[in-house]
């Protein structure tokens, strides 16, 4: 909770994802996403707002669920579509 202090958060989630051997890949991944459209769907948060974090196994969960919500497909940013949607998709431009 010391992270969410330091980041002036309103709110911290913390899931407790299903763990493998008993539940394997990809179920952790559809929980993490599951959490992320409700949340957002929900109003309880702007997508701009959510910050994803984890260590080991945690820690590349939030990166692949980041990418199934907001995917990008090319590095350089030019397609019209990152126009488009720069108020709502994320990662923005630096």
């Amino acid at each position: 909770m010391r992270c969410a202090t330091f980041c002036h958060a309103k709110q911290a989630i913390i899931l407790e994802y299903s763990l493998a051997p008993k539940h394997l890949y990809p179920e952790q991944l559809v929980q993490w996403v599951s959490v992320l459209r409700y949340l957002i769907e929900d109003g309880s948060v702007q997508p701009g707002d959510v910050i994803l974090t984890g260590d080991s196994a945690g820690g590349h969960g939030q990166f692949r669920a980041a990418l199934l919500v907001s995917p990008f497909t090319r590095l350089l940013m030019d397609a019209k579509s990152y126009e488009s949607n720069a108020g709502k998709d994320h990662p923005g431009r630096a």
